[in-house]
C-alpha cells in the first residue's frame, strides 16, 4: 500500500506554505536579528582590506564578533546613517562595516570553495556576502545548523529593508531599521 493514500501531501502546496512567513513574523525576525551578535570566523582576502585604510593585512582566518547596526537619522531627517553589517577582530582598531543595502547576495557556497582564495574555510559552515562593488566576504559559522539559521536571518533582514526602500515605505523603514526618535528629532538612548 502507498503512503500517499493516507496523506494529503501536495509537494507544491506544502513548499509554498513552508516558505510563507507572516508579516508579523518577518517584523519579529528582523528585530530579533538586529539585536543578535554572532561569533564567526572571517576568511579575509586582500580585496576585503581595500575598504580599510591604514590597517595591517592579516590574511589568516580570524575570529570576529559580527552584528547588524541600526541606522540613525540625524538632525531633523536631513542626514541619514544607513544600517550596516559590522564586525570587529582583535587586530582591527575600528569595526569593519558594510552598508546593508550594498550586500547584493548572501549565499551558502553552492559547490566547493575556491581553495586558492579560502584555503581553510569549511564549505558546510560558510556564508558569502557579495557586495555591489564586487567584493566577497566569507564568514564561517560554528556549525552547519548555525550557518543555516544565520543565512535565513541575514537574507530576511536585507530583503525586508530593500523591499521597504523600493516601495518607499519610509515610516516602516524608520521604525524597523533606525534608532527610535523623539518628535523633536533627538535619538532615544538604548
Amino acid at each position: 500500500s502507498s503512503s500517499s493514500s493516507s496523506s494529503s501531501f501536495t509537494p507544491q502546496r506544502d513548499a509554498i506554505n513552508e516558505s510563507m512567513i507572516e508579516q508579523e513574523d518577518i517584523h519579529t525576525m528582523v528585530q530579533d536579528t538586529l539585536n543578535f551578535s554572532w561569533n564567526l570566523t572571517w576568511h579575509p582576502t586582500l580585496s576585503a582590506y581595500s575598504a580599510l585604510q591604514d590597517e595591517p593585512v592579516y590574511q589568516e582566518p580570524q575570529q570576529v564578533k559580527f552584528w547588524m547596526e541600526r541606522g540613525t537619522i540625524l538632525g531633523f531627517g536631513d542626514q541619514v546613517v544607513e544600517p550596516h553589517f559590522m564586525f570587529r577582530t582583535d587586530h582591527l582598531s575600528k569595526p569593519w562595516k558594510l552598508r546593508m543595502l550594498n550586500a547584493v547576495r548572501i549565499v551558502a557556497p553552492a559547490t566547493e570553495i575556491d581553495r586558492n582564495i579560502y584555503p581553510f574555510a569549511r564549505t558546510s559552515h560558510s556564508i558569502i556576502i557579495k557586495t555591489v562593488h564586487g567584493d566577497e566576504l566569507l564568514f564561517e559559522a560554528p556549525t552547519p545548523e548555525d550557518r543555516e539559521s544565520i543565512l535565513v536571518r541575514w537574507k530576511v533582514v536585507v530583503s525586508r529593508m530593500a523591499t521597504l526602500a523600493v516601495i518607499e515605505d519610509m515610516n516602516s523603514m524608520a521604525d524597523e531599521f533606525f534608532q527610535p526618535m523623539t518628535s523633536d528629532g533627538i535619538t532615544f538612548a538604548n
